[in-house]
C-alpha cells in the first residue's frame, strides 16, 4: 500500500511539474503547433504509464482480494451456523470456525473451575467429555471469520493465554490489537466508464466472528463456572 501511495504521488507530481515548466508567461505558444502536440502526447503516455501501474501495484500486501458481496454473505452464513455445530460436538465440520491456539493442559485433579470473565474479555467456553484418561485437558481457541471492509482479518485475532493453578483455569486476555486497512482504486479517468462502475460503493462488510474456548476434558474431571456442555 506503501509503495502504491508514493507511485501515486509521483505520477501526480510529475504532471504538475510537466506543467508548470511548460506554461510560462512568456511562452507564446503554449499548446500551438508541434510543442502543442508534444505536450499532448506526452501527457497520453504518462496517463498510459499510470494505467499500466495501477494494473500492477497489488491491491492487497497480504496476497488476497476483498470479498464481493455474494461472497460476504457466505461468509456470514457460515458464522451464524457456527455455534450450532460447535455445540453438537461437530465442530470439525464448521466452515466458518478458525483454529488460532491450541493447548495440552495436564491436570490430575478431578474438578476444574472456570472462572467468569472480567468484563474486558468475553469467551464462549464449551467443554467436550472425552474417554481419555492421561490426565490431559485439550484447549483450543476458535472464532469465526473476521472481515473488515470486505478483507479477512482473521488472522490478526489474538489468542489468550491459559494455566491452571490450583484448580481454576486462568484465562488471561491478550494484548489488543490494531489493524489498518487501507485499499487503493483505479483512478477515475480510468474506470469512469467500466462495467458496473459505481462512484459510491455500497458493498462494503465488516463483521466480527464469536471467539469460542473448546475445552476436551477426561470424563472423569467435573467442570465448573461459565462453561457449557457440548449437547447438553
Amino acid at each position: 500500500m506503501f509503495f502504491a501511495s508514493i507511485m501515486s504521488i509521483l505520477f501526480i507530481a510529475g504532471i504538475l511539474v510537466f506543467v508548470f515548466f511548460l506554461a510560462k508567461p512568456a511562452s507564446k505558444i503554449f499548446l500551438k503547433g508541434r510543442r502543442g502536440n508534444w505536450v499532448f502526447g506526452s501527457y497520453m503516455a504518462l496517463l498510459f504509464i499510470g494505467a499500466v501501474i495501477s494494473y500492477l501495484v497489488p491491491n492487497n500486501p497480504y496476497g488476497s482480494e476483498p470479498l464481493t458481496e455474494e461472497e460476504m454473505k457466505v461468509q456470514e452464513k457460515n458464522n451464524e451456523e457456527l455455534y450450532s455445530l460447535v455445540w453438537k460436538g461437530r465442530i470439525d465440520e464448521a466452515k466458518g470456525a478458525v483454529l488460532h491456539k491450541d493447548w495440552e493442559l495436564k491436570y490430575e485433579g478431578d474438578e476444574l473451575m472456570v472462572p467468569y470473565g472480567d468484563g474486558n474479555y468475553y469467551l464462549r467456553v464449551l467443554v467436550e467429555r472425552t474417554d481419555r484418561g492421561d490426565g490431559v485437558i485439550q484447549a483450543g481457541h476458535y472464532s469465526g471469520t473476521t472481515f473488515i471492509d470486505n478483507i479477512d482479518v482473521t488472522s490478526k485475532v489474538p489468542s489468550p493465554e491459559l494455566r491452571i493453578v490450583d484448580g481454576n483455569l486462568q484465562i488471561i486476555a491478550p494484548a489488543r490489537v490494531e489493524a489498518k486497512v487501507a485499499k487503493t482504486g483505479y483512478p477515475y479517468p480510468f474506470h469512469q466508464f467500466a462495467d458496473g462502475y459505481r462512484m459510491f460503493e455500497d458493498n462494503r462488510g465488516s463483521f466480527y466472528g464469536s471467539e469460542i474456548l473448546y475445552l476436551r476434558v477426561p470424563s472423569n474431571v467435573k467442570v465448573n463456572g461459565e462453561v457449557e456442555y457440548v449437547g447438553s
